[in-house]
């Protein structure tokens, strides 16, 4: 779920299908009566319906992504806006991500940069014909993710920084000498969902860190409502502190 009047749809496209045309189509019962939202890019992940409240009221909502590539549709699971959970288990879980959200926001924001899964094949680090990487040093196009841009565009969001394990030592502004990377453990939103190496940024410092690992809490043992994550800042002669905010 995204916002009070939103649902935020998101996918993976799988390898080869990242060049066709994506259309996000919505059912109020998951079998009959499927309209189409909206054409999307494979390369964007997302698409946000910003009419789900109806008719005053929550409506459960179906939704369902195809992608049309080389005169093939191909179409992904249907999935609902509760998922396995019901009506009343949303509404308590919801209110408990709000709280969430207000205690977090009053501290340390953040840009959440997600790892890119699709997009244009970066033509300055991986070989044409073989589609391997060439070089053994991160790109300056990819970051080391095989696409161009190498994030999707940054989300505002907010974390509550804990344990700080370590400090570098001897670190210069170029990073010469620096050894013994921090890790610092903090609390973050549960969505969006987060994996092992996108990045996160601290505007106020510009402080870049890799995520390292994460747990999510649960409600009920269904619905994430926040995350316990490890995070590895980078030393500042990272190529990564070359992405713009």
């Amino acid at each position: 779920m995204y916002g009070a009047l939103k649902a935020r749809i998101m996918w993976k496209v799988q390898p080869g299908f990242d060049r066709g045309n994506l259309f996000v189509s919505k059912s109020c019962d998951g079998i009959n009566n499927w309209h189409q939202l909206g054409e999307t890019t494979t390369k964007s992940g997302e698409f946000i319906d910003t009419k789900l409240i109806a008719r005053g009221r929550w409506d459960e909502a179906y939704y369902k992504v195809e992608i049309q590539q080389n005169g093939q549709r191909y179409t992904s699971d249907v999935i609902s806006t509760f998922g396995k959970i019901t009506r009343s288990e949303f509404a308590i879980a919801r209110v408990i991500m709000q709280h969430e959200w207000e205690t977090l926001r009053q501290f340390t924001p953040i840009k959440f940069f997600k790892l890119r899964s699709d997009g244009e094949r970066c033509t300055n680090c991986m070989d044409e014909d073989t589609g391997q990487k060439v070089g053994t040093s991160l790109c300056k196009v990819c970051y080391g993710t095989g696409f161009e841009g190498g994030y999707y565009p940054a989300l505002d969001s907010y974390m509550h920084i804990g344990q700080i394990s370590s400090k570098i030592q001897d670190a210069s502004r170029e990073g010469v000498g620096a050894s013994d990377p921090v890790t610092i453990r903090v609390r973050m939103m549960s969505y969006p969902m987060m994996e092992n190496s996108d990045l996160i940024v601290s505007p106020l410092s510009d402080k870049r860190y890799l995520i390292d690992t994460l747990d999510y809490g649960f409600f009920n043992g269904k619905v994430p409502v926040h995350a316990e994550v490890q995070l590895q800042l980078l030393a500042r002669n990272d190529i990564r502190y070359t992405l713009p905010l």
